[in-house]
C-alpha cells in the first residue's frame, strides 16, 4: 500500500474548486475576493514547508524569506487555476512556490554581488583606519578586507559570468514563465527540477 501523502490532493482540488467558483462569483459581481479558507492555506504552508527542505533548497540562511515569497505569490495567483482543465492543485501550487524560491534565492545572490562589489570598489585609502578589537588589540581595517577580499572577488566573477551567459529568449510561449533577467534555457532548466520532484511525489502516493 502506498504511503499517505502529507497532501490530499483530491480534497484539495475539492476545496480549489469551490474556491474559484466562489473568486468568479465575486469577480462578476463585483465583491471582494473569497477567503482561501484554512484548509487550503494549511496545504499551501505544507507544501512551502515540505519543498524547502528538497536538497536544492536547503540550507540557505534566509528560508523565511523564501516560504514567505511561496506563500505570498499562491495568494496572489491561486485564482488562476483552472479546475475545469486541471485536477491537480497539488502540482500547480508547488510550481507556484518552487519558482518562488527560485527568484528569493537570485535575489540574494544579486544583493550580495552587490554589497562585494561596492566594497571591491571602494579606494584602497578608506581602509587606512585602525580600530580596537575586544582584546584591547590594534587590527587593520584593511587587513582584515584583504583577507575577505579573494572569496568576494570570486563571488562577483561568478555573478558576472552567470550574466555573460544569458541568451535571448527564442521561445515566445515560455515568457509567461519568466521575468526580465531569464532566458528561455532558465526556464526549461526550473520546469524540469519541477517535474522531477513531482514525478518523486508521485510515486509516494499516486496523485490524481
Amino acid at each position: 500500500m502506498a504511503a499517505e501523502h502529507y497532501v490530499d490532493n483530491v480534497k484539495l482540488y475539492g476545496a480549489m474548486k469551490e474556491y474559484i467558483g466562489n473568486y468568479r462569483y465575486a469577480e462578476e459581481h463585483n465583491l471582494p475576493a473569497p477567503d482561501l479558507g484554512n484548509y487550503i492555506g494549511s496545504c499551501i504552508l505544507d507544501i512551502a514547508t515540505h519543498l524547502s527542505y528538497n536538497f536544492r533548497f536547503i540550507g540557505y540562511s534566509y528560508k523565511e524569506e523564501m516560504m514567505s515569497d511561496g506563500i505570498e505569490n499562491c495568494i496572489m495567483y491561486l485564482h488562476n487555476f483552472n479546475p475545469d482543465k486541471y485536477t491537480n492543485p497539488f502540482a500547480y501550487i508547488t510550481q507556484i512556490i518552487w519558482w518562488a524560491f527560485v527568484r528569493r534565492i537570485k535575489k540574494e545572490k544579486r544583493q550580495t554581488y552587490i554589497k562585494n562589489k561596492i566594497i571591491l570598489d571602494m579606494p584602497f585609502e578608506l581602509f587606512n583606519l585602525q580600530e580596537q578589537d575586544d582584546n584591547g588589540e590594534m587590527v587593520s581595517v584593511f587587513r582584515e578586507f584583504i583577507q575577505d577580499a579573494q572569496a568576494q572577488l570570486s563571488s562577483v566573477e561568478l555573478f558576472e559570468n552567470t550574466l555573460k551567459k544569458k541568451e535571448k529568449v527564442k521561445n515566445p510561449g515560455l515568457t509567461v514563465f519568466m521575468e526580465e533577467d531569464e532566458d528561455e534555457d532558465e526556464v526549461l532548466e526550473v520546469e524540469r527540477d519541477i517535474a522531477t520532484y513531482l514525478k518523486v511525489e508521485r510515486n509516494m502516493e499516486d496523485i490524481k
